[in-house]
């Protein structure tokens, strides 16, 4: 999953999936997009997905520079297929599980915009007249 969450659910994810092709779930994968199906379970080493990717057209070019994957990244696509393709039940990819070199840490928490949060209600009586001391006494309740 690794794999595909760095090279290829930035293009391939469930809005605007380059293709028609979402590859953050299983069923997506199986699915296909506009080329077939993405996954072969019965001869998977024959498997589109693998095809674009040994033939260097997966993950396409980015301001002009090769992105092919590297022998050993090829190697783990293809143990991975062979294994049946295994997938956790109910298993979602999101993009922003990993930073990518792409976004180079765009998706940090610390370079997120401040949202305040909701001042908690308080069971006690009288309120406090300062926000900050609701978030306290809600702890000490």
């Amino acid at each position: 999953m690794p794999l595909l969450i760095n090279r290829c659910v930035e293009c391939h994810q469930e809005q605007n999936a380059s293709g028609n092709l979402s590859l953050v779930t299983r069923a997506g994968l199986i699915k296909g997009g506009d080329s077939g199906t993405a996954i072969d379970l019965k001869s998977p080493l024959e498997s589109h997905l693998l095809q674009r990717v040994r033939d260097g057209e997966m993950p396409p070019e980015k301001q002009g520079q090769p992105q092919k994957l590297p022998a050993d990244e090829i190697k783990l696509l293809e143990r991975w297929l062979a294994a049946g393709s295994p997938w956790p039940a109910g298993r979602k990819i999101d993009l922003f599980e990993r930073t990518t070199q792409l976004r180079a840490g765009r998706d940090w928490w610390s370079l997120q915009p401040i949202k305040r949060p909701a001042v908690p209600t308080l069971k006690t009586e009288p309120q406090p007249a300062n926000p900050i001391d609701a978030f306290i006494l809600q702890r000490q309740e």
